[in-house]
Parts: C-alpha cells; sequence; structure tokens
C-alpha cells in the first residue's frame, strides 16, 4: 500500500472467485466503490493487469 497524487494504492496479485450475491447488500469491491462514491462524488480507480490486482482510493479530505 501507498500513496500518491492524492490517492491511496493498493496492490495484490490476482485472485478471481466465483461469489454469488444473495441481492440484499453489496458485497466487497462494489460496496467500497458506492461509498467513496457517495462521500467523496470521486471514482475509484479498479485495474486489472497482467496478473495483479490495483485499486486505487482517492484521498478524502475533511
Amino acid at each position: 500500500m501507498e500513496s500518491e497524487n492524492g490517492f491511496v494504492i493498493v496492490r495484490n496479485n490476482l485472485q478471481k472467485k466465483k461469489t454469488i450475491n444473495s441481492g440484499k447488500e453489496p458485497l466487497g469491491l462494489e460496496n467500497l466503490i458506492k461509498r467513496y462514491a457517495y462521500l467523496s462524488g470521486e471514482p475509484v480507480e479498479v485495474i486489472e493487469s497482467d496478473g495483479k490486482f490495483i485499486i486505487k482510493l482517492p484521498i478524502i479530505e475533511p
């Protein structure tokens, strides 16, 4: 994890999983993206490339 140009950047190996969403509440990444949209109006960047999974989260200033 690191910060760069107003973003927190999280990198990991890409590990796709099969999940079943019950339709009740968003899970995991979908939930994170929706919360960031609500709190900041800024988009979360999700990058899948060369076996890597990268998420760029905008830093929210109080």
